[in-house]
């Protein structure tokens, strides 16, 4: 049986799915949330009506799977909560920013099983189903009759072809977009001709550890370069990637080193 949550008494939200519905059109309608963002909100939905700070966020989120990121980042996924609910149809504020403190979701929310939310539905919505059942059927089979013919074909190919044209363009977009995990990286700042990006927010700390890196291997800053520094909390391994340009270019040349323990360079 799937966990969920129902917000407001109108929004379903899904944990295992990382998943939004509207309860009435359920499934209809599914808004995918990405992981941290779907985390995000299953902690603030089981901390209702409390403070959730931004130290316990960035513990249960990220950090728990040795990740470090900036809270920038964190801001990011709650907007993406926010943006979320407001896509699955919730028009009320569910989530309040506390300042100096993290954030609370203000919402109703009524835990439970997904199958019971859905089947408490559909009985109480199925008088007004029966009602308008026999007027539907009709009107869909006068429906399908314009449909037929060289008309409906047409307008077939013209679908298909704003179908291709839309998939063609997002793979061009995807190809020309950085990835998804650089992207969060913060701009730590500028060593000789290396601009460093760290996934540590620190900006002090990633520039020293970059400089002792550079020590034990030999990474060279003498021209134009990007480095990708990123830093594991649990010590268990940090790693360089060193290109000449921007990694989100198809032609960038890149260069990684992985250190686990002093002497240990790959």
């Amino acid at each position: 049986m799937k966990t969920a949550f129902l917000i407001n008494d109108t929004i379903l939200f899904v944990p295992e799915q990382y998943s939004l519905y509207r309860r009435e059109a359920y499934p209809a309608g599914r808004i995918t949330l990405h992981a941290p963002a779907s985390d995000c909100l299953l902690l603030l939905v089981q901390y209702a009506q409390e403070p959730v700070t931004q130290k316990m966020l960035f513990e249960q989120v990220w950090e728990k799977r040795g990740t470090v990121v900036s809270t920038n980042t964190l801001y990011q996924s709650i907007a993406s909560v926010r943006k979320g609910l407001k896509a699955a149809g919730l028009n009320e504020e569910a989530i309040l920013t506390l300042p100096k403190q993290g954030f609370k979701c203000v919402a109703k929310i009524t835990p439970g099983e997904l199958q019971d939310f859905i089947l408490t539905f559909a009985e109480n919505a199925e008088p007004l189903a029966e009602t308008a059942h026999r007027p539907a059927r009709v009107l869909h089979r006068q429906a399908l009759r314009p449909l037929r013919g060289p008309r409906f074909r047409s307008r077939l190919y013209l679908l298909l072809a704003i179908v291709l044209v839309l998939i063609v363009g997002e793979y061009h977009w995807l190809r020309a977009s950085p990835s998804p995990v650089y992207a969060e990286y913060t701009y730590a700042g500028k060593v000789e001709n290396c601009q460093v990006y760290s996934s540590w927010s620190g900006t002090q700390y990633s520039i020293a550890v970059f400089n002792e890196l550079r020590l034990r291997s030999p990474i060279s800053c003498a021209t134009e370069s990007i480095a990708w520094l990123t830093i594991d909390r649990f010590q268990q391994g940090t790693s360089i990637l060193l290109c000449d340009k921007d990694i989100a270019q198809s032609d960038a040349q890149c260069r990684s080193w992985l250190y686990r323990e002093k002497g240990d360079e790959k």
